[in-house]
């Protein structure tokens, strides 16, 4: 574990700004450049894959890890661009879209909002990201502008107006959640537009806006949005899956959003060859901590077709869960692991005792179940900690940890 000291000032390095183009692809690395090469062909063929998009931020950090590790296929380089097994890993029962959105988005505004839970409402402001992650469990609907990326936003007033209406058809919306897509990506004034409207009707009591952008564009984060934000009394979902993300750039921002008390939570996904350890979980939980950010939720990848090389077994999550709650604090380990499914969020409370099938598991919620496809044991391999956490870490004490301790032999 390096010293806090060097590990603060690795968040803050200066990076290389050439992009990772095919020539930087060495002999050694062709798997990667065939991997980049194979999702363009699936493209082209029709699969909902989101094509290739690395923001020039998330770029340098990118570089920096491929300068540190001598390789390619770190947990950041994984975020942003494919694995080679991505194209060759398949487990049965995949689907397009596990939690079946499009059955939740009312007529009329298709493709706008989702009316899953009684109390909130998600609304997709936009379909483009400000980077495409490859494990993205919403292809269909994040990729939706993607075809042509002038397609705009969702943030005209005729569709405001719509929105407004409906939330006041149904008074027991009390929360409008932001996202898409990525709010960001959405021109300021049409955004603070769209959320006097939203914070007029008398019924919503509250708004959160969920953005990717500390990690992929924290430039984005500027005085005005965070304006909007403390006006508007508006709660910050940031979508961070590994410590290294939040460098000095991206703590600028956040830090000042701390200082000016806007209430901000971190919610992500426990990706294979991206964090899939207690360890980078818990230096991540420091992290957001000291930059005021809450860890809300840890969620179970989604068993869609094309991201099998991205699950984590549901074994191994709990297993991942355990550890954090045996070694972390208390506002570490209450942070919620769960699922998303076609009956609403579900946790390891949820699972009945008896299996659907091989590698099959049953929640059952509210007198609802749903039949999860695990992934078989033999695909799920840890990915070493020394990987994971190459340049160390200033927080988490990695020595809990041994390499042999922490594998298949934990998990069933």
């Amino acid at each position: 574990m390096c010293s806090p000291k060097a590990c603060r000032e690795s968040y803050g390095k200066e990076f290389r700004t050439e992009p990772v183009s095919a020539e930087s692809y060495n002999e050694a690395a062709c798997p990667f450049k065939a991997a980049v090469e194979k999702l363009q062909q699936l493209r082209a063929q029709g699969e909902d894959i989101l094509p290739l998009k690395v923001p020039p931020h998330y770029q340098r950090l990118i570089e920096d890890e491929v300068n540190e590790l001598g390789d390619f296929g770190g947990p950041l380089y994984n975020v942003a661009y494919p694995k080679p097994e991505r194209w060759t890993t398949f487990v049965p029962n995949e689907v397009k879209n596990f939690v079946a959105d499009n059955e939740h988005m009312p007529a009329g505004l298709e493709d706008v909002i989702i009316h899953r839970y009684t109390g909130k409402i998600l609304y997709l402001t936009t379909s483009t990201c400000l980077g495409h992650c490859q494990y993205c469990f919403r292809p269909d609907i994040a990729g939706a502008a993607n075809q042509d990326e002038g397609a705009g936003d969702n943030l005209s007033p005729h569709i405001l107006d719509r929105i407004c209406a409906y939330l006041e058809e149904h008074p027991r919306i009390r929360e409008v959640i932001l996202s898409g897509g990525d709010p960001l990506t959405c021109e300021i004034s049409r955004l603070e537009y769209a959320v006097q409207r939203l914070t007029a009707v008398p019924s919503v009591k509250s708004c959160r806006l969920h953005t990717r952008a500390p990690a992929y564009a924290p430039q984005g984060l500027t005085d005005r949005f965070i304006r909007l934000l403390e006006h508007c009394n508006i709660h910050l979902v940031i979508h961070a899956v590994h410590p290294y993300e939040l460098d000095a750039e991206a703590a600028t921002p956040l830090l000042a959003m701390r200082r000016r008390g806007i209430m901000m939570y971190n919610q992500f996904p426990l990706i294979r060859g991206i964090n899939d350890h207690p360890g980078v979980i818990m230096e991540l939980g420091y992290r957001c901590t000291e930059l005021g950010v809450h860890m809300l939720s840890m969620f179970i990848a989604d068993p869609i077709k094309f991201c099998a090389a991205y699950r984590v077994r549901l074994q191994r999550v709990f297993d991942i869960a355990d550890e954090i709650f045996f070694h972390g604090e208390a506002w570490l380990s209450n942070m919620r692991v769960c699922q998303d499914t076609p009956i609403g969020k579900v946790k390891r409370e949820h699972i009945l005792p008896y299996a659907a099938g091989p590698d099959q598991h049953i929640f059952r919620r509210q007198g609802r179940s749903v039949t999860y496809q695990d992934i078989p044991r033999e695909l799920d391999n840890p990915t070493p900690l020394s990987r994971l956490l190459y340049a160390g870490t200033a927080y988490a004490d990695l020595s809990l940890w041994p390499e042999r301790y922490y594998g298949h032999e934990r998990s069933a």
